[in-house]
This record gives C-alpha cells, sequence and structure tokens, in this order.
C-alpha cells in the first residue's frame, strides 16, 4: 500500500502542469466565440487552441480539414457558405472534437440535435462548456486517489454507457 502513495506522489509531482491546464481551462461560451465569419485555416486555428486538452499525444491532430469537410458530409454541420464558417459552426465544431473521444458520430448527432432542439443552440452549447470544465476538475481530483487509473477509467466507462441510453431514449421520442 504504501508503493501504492509513493507512485501517487510521483504522478501528482509529474503532472502540474496538466493539472493547472485543466483547472484554468475555460471553453468559449457562446457570446465569446466569434461573430464574424471564419475561413477553414482561421477555424483550425479556435478550435486547436480551445480543444489541445483534449488530443492524445503531441503529433495527433485532433482536427483536421479532411474531419471537417466529413463532418458536413455526415450532416453533423451545416456546410460553410462560400467557404466560411459561422458561430454556430465553431460551437458545434468544438463539441463535436471534444465528444468524438466517447462517441459515435451518429450519438453525438443525435445527443446535438436534441438538446439544440429543446434548449436552443446557445443555451445548449454554453451548457456543454460549464458541464465540461466542472466534469475536468471532478475528475482531475480523482488523480489524488491511491489508484486513479481504475476509478477514471471505470467512471468513464459508465459514464458513456449513461450517455448512450439517454441519447438512445431521446431517439424513441
Amino acid at each position: 500500500m504504501k508503493h501504492e502513495i509513493q507512485s501517487n506522489e510521483n504522478y501528482k509531482a509529474a503532472e502540474p502542469d496538466f493539472r493547472h491546464k485543466v483547472e484554468t481551462y475555460h471553453i468559449p461560451r457562446w457570446s465569446e466565440l466569434p461573430d464574424f465569419e471564419l475561413y477553414m485555416d482561421q477555424i483550425l486555428g479556435f478550435l486547436e487552441k480551445h480543444t489541445e486538452l483534449f488530443g492524445t499525444t503531441e503529433k495527433e491532430k485532433i482536427i483536421t480539414n479532411s474531419m471537417i469537410n466529413n463532418y458536413v458530409k455526415l450532416g453533423l454541420i451545416k456546410a460553410p457558405v462560400k467557404k466560411k464558417y459561422n458561430r454556430s459552426h465553431v460551437a458545434n465544431l468544438i463539441m463535436i472534437t471534444i465528444l468524438k473521444k466517447v462517441l459515435s458520430m451518429n450519438e453525438i448527432k443525435d445527443a446535438v440535435v436534441h438538446c439544440n432542439r429543446h434548449m436552443g443552440e446557445e443555451a445548449s452549447y454554453d451548457l456543454f462548456c460549464e458541464e465540461l470544465e466542472k466534469s475536468m476538475v471532478e475528475g482531475i481530483m480523482e488523480m489524488d486517489e491511491s489508484v486513479p487509473v481504475f476509478r477514471a477509467t471505470t467512471k468513464a466507462l459508465s459514464s458513456k454507457v449513461v450517455a448512450e441510453k439517454i441519447i438512445e431514449r431521446q431517439n424513441m421520442k
């Protein structure tokens, strides 16, 4: 048991930068998103800046122009107008970029469409941001436990299963 505690202390000491990033992480709310249209290279830069915390490696691109084009083809976002993306595109792309870590594209589409329909796009997006920031801070606290990987992974699994059931139930209505 003492070895587990020492290992955890080493882990915490090795991750202060990550802890700080999580504790200070802020996703721009609807009113903070650009209120002017962006071209592809601008939107990629904006998305990379605000979703970099969710990349798994430094080499992995969390979002690319090919991904965005595929999201349009799949109907996850509307096609840009004259190759320009608006606030709605940006909000939806932020959610897709983060949610694709845990949900399929169909589940993301169903969840986002349902929430936007019932709450409105702005309120739905802002709620997503608030809930994510809160969950990230709660998750970082679990790094203080002696075996954080089991706590975090089992919680992630149970949350994924519950989210899938909620989306499934919403589709039945």
